[in-house]
């Protein structure tokens, strides 16, 4: 018995009477590529070190999403490349998947951010908040891959919770302070 195909379907979409959208006269002139509207302006005007810092927690939950995502990547692929079963390799951490996903997502995130500003002066979340670690020059010195390495270590040992809070009561960037490298508006 064999299933012959209908081609007799058709689908109907109903028209719009009326157009859904934005009135015509309430666009013009306004060119979304400029980078008055662009997110990627980063802080500017009054308050600059109370917007650095929210512009600094924005980039870091975009870096934690990602962070995420590279967790989820390096748990499977570790998994492969030893040819451990993932019952096994969560039993290695003593059967807690909890504790697998936390060591992981640490090392995932510090080893991200510490690559990408190393090689670019920047993580993907402090490029889309317009946001640079160090300036050209402090980029361009010899000891720049110590204090980005110096101001992860902060960072980690502050817990990534306590530092940016007093960050942002005080208004500075105190691990910027700590390890002498300062997050700064895009140049």
């Amino acid at each position: 018995m064999e299933i012959e195909p209908n081609n007799n379907i058709e689908i109907r979409i109903p028209e719009r009477k009326t157009p859904v959208g934005i009135p015509k006269g309430h666009l013009e002139g306004i060119d979304f590529d400029s980078p008055a509207t662009s997110f990627r302006r980063g802080p500017n005007g009054r308050g600059r070190g109370y917007r650095l810092i929210l512009f600094s927690w924005a980039a870091t939950a975009i870096d934690v999403l990602l962070g995420t995502a590279g967790n989820t990547l390096f748990i499977l692929m570790s998994a492969y490349v030893l040819r451990v079963d993932f019952h096994h390799w969560v039993g290695f951490f003593g059967g807690s998947l909890l504790r697998l996903s936390l060591v992981s997502f640490v090392a995932s995130v510090i080893l991200y951010q510490m690559i990408l500003r190393m090689f670019l002066g920047f993580t993907i979340g402090e490029w889309a908040c317009g946001l640079r670690l160090g300036s050209t020059s402090e980029r361009l010195s010899g000891n720049y891959a110590f204090r980005v390495f110096l101001r992860s270590m902060v960072n980690l040992i502050s817990g990534f919770v306590l530092l940016p809070s007093l960050s942002l009561l005080f208004g500075q960037d105190l691990a910027g302070r700590i390890s002498g490298l300062y997050l700064v508006s895009k140049e």
